[in-house]
């Protein structure tokens, strides 16, 4: 959208489509990901990113696609009106879990948790009411569980670390201090 503010970025997928061909997970994926990213300004266009993640992954379900999946889970929890945040938070968290069973050894799909899970934290962080703090609890504690594992990591880089602290700080932030 930056690059092509005007640009209808639907019919510029739709003219790729022969080349990657409607087989091509990683198509669908990429598509989810754009849709993804306008959902933050304009929700509706969340449904169609699911569809699409969910497309990606019926064709191969692997890591990347079940990442990416999750990642729209959570952006349509975040920022989608009227929808079951606990509901769409659970079926992220199993997508993330699945991607993790796929590959293992891929911090990148958790970091892409901690990152997407913050905004589904802020929309849900000072609710009183009965659900939405326990959602708000369980959240923060898969969020901390899941920073403090990746943290522990030895061998993560420089970027992962400074990532990490990022991520931590815009937590803090949202919980009002520093834990």
């Amino acid at each position: 959208r930056r690059i092509f503010p005007s640009g209808n970025l639907d019919s510029w997928y739709d003219q790729l489509l022969p080349t990657f061909g409607d087989w091509s997970a990683r198509y669908w994926e990429q598509r989810a990901i754009m849709a993804r990213h306008v959902g933050r300004s304009e929700p509706s266009v969340l449904s169609k990113a699911e569809s699409y993640a969910l497309r990606a992954v019926s064709i191969v379900r692997d890591a990347y696609s079940l990442t990416t999946l999750g990642t729209v889970l959570l952006a349509k929890a975040a920022f989608s009106p009227q929808v079951d945040i606990g509901s769409y938070y659970d079926r992220a968290i199993d997508s993330f879990d699945d991607s993790s069973r796929e590959d293992p050894n891929n911090i990148i799909t958790w970091l892409a948790f901690l990152r997407h899970s913050l905004d589904v934290l802020e929309r849900v962080c000072g609710s009183d009411v009965g659900d939405e703090l326990q959602l708000m609890e369980r959240i923060a504690d898969d969020w901390l569980r899941i920073h403090s594992q990746i943290s522990s990591i030895a061998n993560s880089g420089d970027r992962t670390r400074a990532d990490l602290t990022a991520l931590m700080r815009r937590y803090n932030a949202m919980q009002g201090g520093e834990q």
